[in-house]
């Protein structure tokens, strides 16, 4: 995520890699699923990712 800055973050390489991403984390979070402490933790920083990258989209799209 580190190399999408504000001006490219819209574009299909960074789209791609935060598909990757959410694919893998809910890959994760299924197949941890009888760790309910795990689990927790997975949709939390599920969550910090999704307010981060609002955040991030918004600036962008201010931006423009």
């Amino acid at each position: 995520m580190d190399e999408c800055s504000e001006t490219s973050y819209l574009s299909t390489h960074c789209w791609d890699n935060i598909k990757l991403q959410w694919i893998t984390s809910w890959a994760r979070v299924i197949k941890r699923k009888s760790d309910t402490r795990r689990c927790r933790l997975a949709n939390e920083v599920k969550a910090n990712f999704l307010i981060r990258f609002t955040k991030k989209l918004k600036i962008t799209l201010e931006a423009m």
